[in-house]
């Protein structure tokens, strides 16, 4: 405690010792507090006591939200990476559809959709040379019979002489007609 403090309103810069000790005569000094200071103490510790344990729980709270908010960022993220294997499985499919509609096999469909998924261009090219590949491979074996037959390198025919030939029906003319047009021309002179 200072002199302000104890002199209150009859405190004044500068004074004197004399007006200090007449100063003092009319101040009453303080008493033994004791019981006063300790109720105060109670209620600073009581106080302190209040906002550690406020502290404590804000702390704990804290901490229940940042996990709270990393389990939520987890599960965002696993959401995105599912949602993101969705679409790219979806984008597959749809490629792939669209590779069997133009004829590839299962297999080679799927690899294309895949790889064009992927932004592998230069197996998609890969596999569309394989694909053209085997698209005349199955045109030459499917049409194999239907290409024209060689004749036999240029000679003529002379197995069917002029009186087979009188005696053939008219389908047998006209097949050797097709088959032979030489050997007609020779037969009908």
């Amino acid at each position: 405690m200072n002199l302000k403090d104890l002199l209150g309103d009859a405190y004044k810069e500068e004074m004197t010792a004399e007006e200090i000790a007449e100063a003092l005569k009319s101040v009453e000094m303080p008493k033994d507090n004791t019981a006063e200071l300790e109720k105060l103490r109670a209620s600073v510790s009581k106080a302190n006591s209040e906002a550690a344990q406020y502290k404590k729980e804000l702390n704990a709270k804290l901490s229940d939200d940042e996990r709270k908010a990393k389990e939520d960022a987890e599960k965002w993220e696993k959401v995105l990476k599912e949602r993101d294997e969705l679409l790219k499985e979806k984008n597959i499919s749809a490629h792939k559809a669209k590779f069997l509609e133009n004829g590839y096999t299962p297999e080679l469909a799927t690899q294309s959709a895949e790889a064009l998924v992927n932004g592998d261009f230069d197996t998609v090219f890969k596999l569309l040379g394989e694909y053209r590949a085997n698209i005349e491979k199955q045109f030459k074996a499917e049409n194999v019979d239907k290409m024209p037959k060689p004749t036999g390198g240029g000679q003529k025919d002379t197995t069917v002489t002029k009186e087979q030939f009188k005696n053939m029906s008219y389908a047998e003319m006209a097949k050797l007609y097709q088959e032979n047009p030489e050997l007609y021309k020779q037969l009908t002179e």
